[in-house]
């Protein structure tokens, strides 16, 4: 029979003598909660003391404080923490591996210095996994890892490539004020919670592609140097970009972003630098009242200034790569700002408004259409009281009544309003004059809006 320790994992073997003979497992990877405490804290310091941090497999039933300790070559690999974790201070000298480790209790690596890569490749955080303020040198490979609890990743540092390629956050992400030196990969990462990246800095590329963003998403005041790509994201909640910073907006890309969410995307990009440059393709953007919407307008009751500066700018880009339809969405939103802006004299809200009922800023050529047929018909109807009779020559004949009186009056507004000459009907008294007066004014001017907004809307 054998007297050593039968753990065996991907070709692995353990040196370690046997311990329960039920399991075939030593002292170190045996699963019994109710193994000898004493006798496994004595292995832990006599590898420790040798400098030995090989816990591959290991099974911790107890709280472990590795807090402040220096550890090299560190091998977590599939190791078990039962209770709570603590490598908080800790100082990695050479390359540590936590792969496919799960940790049951909170894990705490706040103010850890991983001065070599460090691997969580599906690793599993059953309660909160803290890393704020830690120090990842070199690479950290976080892809497939699983937080069920909070993951504070707050000021953290990756100097060297970081990878959280499809790593799931089942509670709140924190990544504020975290700096990713190098090449950031959250490709297709699942946060199910909120994840704030707020005043985050990515100095090199930071990839979000396909990543699903199920609660908010904050990255206000964040800062991209580099490339940015959320191509095929889903941000299920609020996407916020307010005063966030893109230096290269050209190699910013939101292709097909929301593409199969039904709300599409809302977005806040007020006081975003670079916003005019970025690539938006295909994106599906959340509407309302059936047009293109920011979120930043759906948060104000009135007017702001700021939110028009933002629909403006990306009125720029839009028409820059020929989107007008969307161009002419932001254009909307920056005139309904400036029509709710208390701070505007109300002789100019007065003014927007009238544009607005007239043609929906020069936008709708329905709604220009239709109340240029309105003016005609109501001008008709101011006619007919002022005496409408039909013109022979010099003198006028007796004035009309009934539904010819009507009639009439429709014939002659479009005599006036076409700036004829010789009419076949004409009108005695100032009221009526006045009325003509005011028809020539007004009609020919929304005849020019009804041409603007077909302009507008079916140029190429």
């Amino acid at each position: 029979m054998s007297t050593s320790c039968q753990w065996k994992q991907f070709g692995l073997t353990c040196p370690e003598p046997l311990w329960d003979t039920t399991d075939g497992l030593c002292i170190l990877h045996s699963r019994d909660p109710q193994k000898d405490r004493a006798l496994f804290n004595t292995r832990i310091k006599q590898k420790l003391h040798r400098q030995d941090c090989n816990f591959i497999g290991v099974f911790f039933p107890d709280p472990v404080d590795f807090s402040g300790k220096i550890l090299a070559d560190a091998n977590f690999r599939w190791a078990q923490f039962m209770a709570e974790a603590d490598f908080s201070g800790a100082q990695f000298k050479a390359e540590a591996n936590f792969s496919g480790a799960q940790f049951t209790g909170d894990a705490n690596f706040s103010d850890t210095d991983f001065a070599a890569s460090v691997e969580f490749i599906e690793a599993q955080f059953r309660g909160s996994a803290a890393f704020t303020d830690a120090q990842f040198r070199d690479g950290a490979y976080f892809s497939e890892a699983q937080f069920t609890g909070e993951a504070e990743f707050r000021r953290a540092e990756f100097s060297g490539e970081s990878y959280l390629v499809g790593a799931k956050f089942s509670a709140h992400a924190y990544f504020i004020g975290s700096q990713f030196k190098m090449h950031a990969n959250f490709a297709e990462a699942q946060f199910n919670a909120d994840a704030y990246f707020r005043g985050a800095q990515f100095a090199g590329e930071a990839d979000f592609s396909l990543a699903q963003l199920k609660g908010k998403a904050g990255f206000s005041e964040a800062r991209f140097v580099a490339e940015a790509d959320f191509s095929g994201a889903d941000f299920t909640g609020i996407a916020n970009f307010i005063g966030a910073t893109f230096e290269q907006p050209s190699r910013v890309r939101f292709h097909q972003v929301n593409k199969y969410t039904p709300q599409g995307l809302r977005a806040r990009f007020l006081n975003c630098d670079g916003i005019e440059g970025i690539r938006f393709e295909d994106v599906n953007w959340h509407r309302h009242e059936g047009r293109m919407v920011l979120q930043d307008e759906l948060d104000v009751s009135a007017g702001n200034e700021l939110v028009a500066i933002a629909y403006r700018r990306l009125v720029n880009n839009f028409q820059r790569v020929r989107n007008y339809d969307l161009a002419e969405d932001c254009f909307i939103g920056a005139m309904e700002m400036k029509r709710r802006d208390p701070a505007q004299p109300w002789f100019s809200r007065l003014v927007v408004t009238l544009y607005r009922l007239a043609s929906y800023y020069g936008s709708s050529y329905q709604r220009a259409f239709l109340v240029l047929v309105i003016l005609l018909v109501l001008f008709a109807a101011f006619f007919v009281p002022a005496g409408l009779r039909p013109y022979e020559g010099s003198v006028s004949a007796p004035a009309l009544c009934g539904w010819k009186a009507l009639w009439a009056g429709l014939i002659h507004s479009l005599e006036v309003a076409s700036f004829q000459r010789v009419t076949g009907y004409v009108v005695m008294g100032d009221f009526g004059r006045l009325v003509a007066v005011f028809e020539r004014v007004l009609v020919p001017a929304q005849v020019a809006l009804l041409l603007l907004a077909l302009r507008r809307r079916f140029r190429r």
